[in-house]
């Protein structure tokens, strides 16, 4: 009996072994066959780039596009390499919707024809892609990059409504104190509506005695903190219309009495 179980026992050894073999074998197989299907999407979209790059430049040059159009349609088609977003993925169809976008931006309107001419969308088609680019850039925890539609400061009080108040843990008051600076004050030291929008947070919390660490809005507005305190210091120093216009917004928020004692700016260490 025991050399019965003993050449069973080696039958099962044996059994086991040919099953690992083959199981590396397999798996060595799936490895390679990960590999190569890896490589050939390398090389699918480093020709996929080289296309749109491409197609970019020839509409670029179509359209006769200021810089700023340039800079903002390459930011936009840049950002969409890794979405999902449209029906039909094709280069023509994200850079018509891209070009419609920076060219509104930037207030200076590429025509519908000229897309059309360019990339050979149909007008309805270009529409919906336009629509679902906006929707994808609005869902975006986006700092500031200038692709919506407005003026400066409502693209920043928007930042500072879906973007910066939950991440910085504002008071409706800070949040409402923001949004009135940014609609009803300007700075001189910056145009881009990210920054624009942590300036006026970053003075806010300090009327509202929950002044926030320059580092920490700085990171989750990716506004260099230069900027932040030049900013501040434009805000505490300004005169004549402006200086009236952010007293009025102080006394919005707060009411006559307090208002002066809350704008009583210190100066920053």
């Amino acid at each position: 009996m025991p050399k019965l179980s003993q050449s069973k026992n080696a039958k099962k050894r044996q059994v086991e072994e040919v099953d690992d073999h083959q199981s590396a074998e397999s798996a060595t197989k799936r490895d390679k066959k990960e590999t190569c299907a890896e490589k050939r999407k390398m090389v699918c979209n480093a020709k996929r780039m080289e296309t749109a790059h491409a197609k970019f430049i020839t509409l670029t040059g179509l359209f006769r596009c200021s810089p700023k159009v340039k800079k903002v349609a390459r930011q936009l088609y840049d950002m969409l390499e890794q979405a999902t977003i449209f029906k039909n993925p094709a280069h023509e169809h994200v850079l018509g919707a891209c070009f419609l976008q920076a060219s509104r931006s930037a207030q200076e309107p590429v025509g519908l024809y000229q897309i059309f001419e360019g990339t050979g969308i149909l007008k309805e088609e270009i529409f919906r892609n336009h629509e679902m680019l906006v929707r994808y850039i609005k869902a975006q925890p986006v700092h500031s990059f200038d692709v919506f539609e407005g003026p400066t400061e409502i693209i920043a009080a928007r930042h500072i409504r879906l973007h910066y108040a939950e991440k910085l843990q504002l008071s409706d008051d800070a949040i409402a104190l923001a949004v009135r600076i940014v609609l009803r004050t300007h700075t001189e030291r910056s145009q881009r509506p990210g920054h624009t929008a942590a300036i006026a947070i970053f003075f806010a919390t300090t009327i509202t005695d929950e002044r926030k660490d320059p580092a920490e809005i700085s990171a989750v507005s990716n506004t260099p903190i230069a900027v932040l305190r030049s900013g501040y210091e434009d805000l505490r120093c300004v005169k004549g219309n402006i200086r009236v216009g952010l007293v009025d917004v102080v006394k919005s928020v707060y009411g006559d009495d307090e208002a002066e004692e809350k704008f009583a700016v210190p100066r920053l260490s």
